[in-house]
C-alpha cells in the first residue's frame, strides 16, 4: 500500500519529548564536577569559535579554572576536543534512541513490512527535523558543523551520530519500505534528506530569511510543515513500482 504524507502531530510530538527527556536523563546522572564543567565550557567555546581558534587559556579563563587543570582532565586540546564532540555525540545518540528501539523491536518481532516500515521513516524525519530547526541543542548542530571543517584526527563521533548512524536507519527503512530499492541507493537518498535537513541547522540566517516573508505563523511549524509532506511524498514517489 502507498502512503500519503501525514503529519500525526500530537504522538510524533511525544516522540520527540521521549528523546529530549533521554538526553536530560544522561545529563542529570553526570557528577557537577570540574571535569563535567569543562565539557560544558569546551560546548559553548568550540560550537561558537571552532578548534583552531579556541585557545587553552580561553578554555581556562571561561571555566575559571587554570591551564594545568585542563591538562590533568584531558592532557592536551586534541583530547579535550575529543571528548566534548564524544559527550553531544552521547546526547544525540540518547535523543534518537526510542526510534532505534522501534526499528530493532520491529524487526526482532518480524513485523516490519512496507507499513511498519513507512511509520518509523515518520518517526525519524519528525526527530531530525526538530532536531536541526527547533534545535533543543544549537551548540550541537555548530559542533557538528564546525567537525566537518576541523575534524579531530581519526575520530568524528558527531558525524557518526547525526549523520551515518541516523542516515544507515533511514536507508534500512527505506529498503524495508521498498525491498527492490538498492541499498547504495538508498543511503544516497539518506544522505541528500539529512543533508537538506541539517542545512537549516547550520545556517540560520537562511531560515531568517524565510522568518521574514511569513509573518503569521512561527517559522519552525511552517518549515517542519512543508518539508516534512514533501519528503514524504517524495519517497513514496521515489519507490512507486
Amino acid at each position: 500500500m502507498r502512503h500519503k504524507a501525514i503529519i500525526h502531530h500530537k504522538r510524533k510530538e511525544s516522540l520527540v519529548e521521549i528523546g529530549i527527556e533521554h538526553v536530560k536523563n544522561r545529563q542529570a546522572i553526570i557528577p557537577t564536577d570540574t571535569k563535567e564543567k569543562l565539557i560544558q565550557t569546551g560546548i559553548r567555546l568550540f560550537s561558537k569559535y571552532g578548534f583552531e581558534a579556541t585557545t587553552m587559556r580561553m578554555i581556562a579563563k571561561e571555566a575559571d579554572v587554570n591551564i594545568a587543570t585542563i591538562s590533568f582532565h584531558f592532557e592536551n586540546k586534541k583530547n579535550f576536543y575529543r571528548a566534548v564532540l564524544e559527550y553531544a555525540a552521547e546526547n544525540c545518540d540518547a535523543y534518537y534512541d526510542e526510534v532505534y528501539e522501534n526499528i530493532a523491536l520491529a524487526k526482532e518481532s518480524g513485523i516490519l513490512d512496507q507499513d511498519k516500515a513507512w511509520d518509523l521513516i515518520d518517526q525519524l524525519l519528525s526527530l531530525q527535523l526538530y532536531m536541526a530547526i527547533n534545535q533543543p541543542w544549537p551548540e550541537y548542530i555548530s559542533l557538528l558543523y564546525w567537525e566537518q571543517i576541523q575534524p579531530p584526527e581519526d575520530c568524528s563521533p558527531l558525524t557518526e551520530t547525526v549523520n551515518k548512524k541516523m542516515e544507515g536507519a533511514l536507508a534500512f527503512l527505506l529498503t524495508q519500505y521498498e525491498p527492490s530499492l538498492e541499498y547504495s541507493k538508498a543511503i544516497l537518498i539518506s544522505r541528500f534528506i539529512s543533508g537538506g535537513i541539517i542545512t537549516f541547522g547550520e545556517h540560520p540566517a537562511f531560515t531568517n530569511y524565510i522568518k521574514e516573508k511569513i509573518e503569521y505563523r512561527p517559522i519552525e511549524d511552517f518549515i517542519k510543515e512543508t518539508l516534512k509532506p514533501y519528503i514524504l511524498s517524495s519517497i513514496a514517489q521515489y519507490c512507486r513500482p
